[in-house]
């Protein structure tokens, strides 16, 4: 059921395109990893420590997710505030 009312909802999918498309639908989620990272120098003036973040773009739903919905589970896309 596509579009009724500004709602998408999505079941069972065993068609990689179709998996794809859907996964893209539902779009992305933005995932910040922190980073270590520890250096050892010679003396004690090279040693240091970094901590560095890493922001990621990933599908909130990989494509392949969709094929292992059992019966009567779905993902439900829509617009608005939830009640």
């Amino acid at each position: 059921m596509l579009d009724f009312f500004n709602t998408k909802i999505f079941f069972h999918c065993t068609e990689p395109s179709i998996q794809q498309w859907i996964s893209k639908i539902l779009g992305d989620k933005e995932e910040t990893e922190p980073q270590e990272n520890i250096s050892y120098g010679t003396n004690s003036m090279g040693d240091g420590f970094f901590l560095s973040h890493q922001t990621r773009q990933n599908s909130l739903v990989m494509p392949m997710e969709l094929s292992k919905l059992k019966d009567l589970e779905c993902y439900l896309k829509y617009s608005g505030i939830i009640p």
